[in-house]
This record gives C-alpha cells, structure tokens and sequence, in this order.
C-alpha cells in the first residue's frame, strides 16, 4: 500500500526533521529558529496524521460499503 500522498507527506516531514537537526547542531544559530522550526514540525505532523486518519476512515467506509 504505497500512496503517493502518504510518500510525499513522509519526505516532507523528513527534509523538515533534517532541518531541525541542523540547526540544532549549528553552534552560532539563534535559539528563537529552532522553536519555530520545531513548531512547524510538529504541525506538519498533525497534519499528516490528520490526512492518514481521513483516508484510512475513506477506505475502511468503502470496503464496509462493499460487504454490506
């Protein structure tokens, strides 16, 4: 099961975590970038939660619909 909006979804949060990290790492960076940088991903994570839960709930609707 490989939906593409699931697979572009993960990269995105991947690249995003990336970033985290290097600012992280960064010895001259500023403290405020990395909470916002945190926040954002922490809200692309809902998000993404948000799009799995609704299409998880799509597909198990539709094959119920089928059975019955």
């Amino acid at each position: 099961m490989s939906d593409p909006l699931i697979t572009l979804a993960t990269t995105a949060v991947r690249a995003r975590a990336e970033r985290v990290r290097e600012l992280h790492r960064d010895e001259d960076r500023e403290r405020g970038a990395l909470s916002i940088e945190l926040a954002l991903l922490i809200a692309g994570i809902v998000i993404i939660a948000g799009i799995v839960v609704a299409i998880i709930t799509t597909k198990a609707t539709q094959k119920a619909n089928q059975i019955g």
